[in-house]
């Protein structure tokens, strides 16, 4: 077993329809973060995002590159704070040396970057891709999200503090909108217009709000 004490919940996993990925929790201290691959749902009291916590682990398993701990005892939650000052910025790090991948497993990160495609998996997540980053990383977020925010080419997220999952290529996870920060796209252009039964059938390059 491994007490792990005086941590805060950075970010919280829902369970997403169509995907096999399990609900969970992210905690991190100082610069050292750790996911746990429990349903807060499970948990009493439920973890909020700034909760301040201490729970023993008693399983820890590892998927591609990430440490995950799939059980855990002894769960308690103290004072609630912001966790913004957890947040470090990835702009000049070098995710491809597996050393500084390792400092910033399952930690809050930042980040400014434009968009360049978005690619659905099929299991209700799907991956934009940020070719300008300045490190190999993408965005993953629900389907339903991007169905409302039409993340595309042209785009730039921006966020703030989201969790980074160290897997084949480095993600960060985002679960809403606010999440993406202060998201910016050009505005949609004219593509044509069909009439249709007496109305008038107008397509655009992207969803009008």
């Amino acid at each position: 077993s491994l007490p792990v004490q005086d941590v805060r919940v950075t970010a919280l996993k829902p369970a997403i329809a169509g995907s096999g990925e399990r609900p969970g929790f992210f905690v991190q201290a100082g610069t050292v973060g750790l996911f746990v691959e429990v349903d807060p749902a499970s948990l009493a009291p439920v973890p909020r995002i700034g909760d301040r916590v201490s729970f023993t682990v008693t399983q820890l398993v590892r998927f591609v590159n990430q440490r995950k701990a799939s059980a855990i005892t002894a769960w308690a939650v103290f004072d609630n704070a912001s966790v913004a000052s957890l947040s470090r910025p990835l702009f000049g790090v070098d995710l491809g040396q597996p050393s500084i991948r390792a400092q910033y497993e399952s930690t809050l990160v930042s980040f400014t970057a434009s968009v360049g495609s978005w690619v659905a998996d099929g299991g209700g997540y799907g991956d934009v891709s940020l070719p300008d980053a300045g490190v190999a990383l993408s965005v993953r977020m629900p389907v339903t999200l991007n169905d409302t925010q039409d993340l595309r080419a042209g785009c730039v997220v921006r966020p703030t503090a989201s969790p980074l999952v160290l897997n084949a290529t480095p993600q960060v996870y985002v679960w809403d909108a606010g999440a993406l920060g202060a998201t910016t796209c050009p505005p949609p252009d004219f593509v044509s217009v069909v009439a249709d039964a007496g109305t008038a059938l107008v397509t655009f390059t992207r969803y009008l709000d």
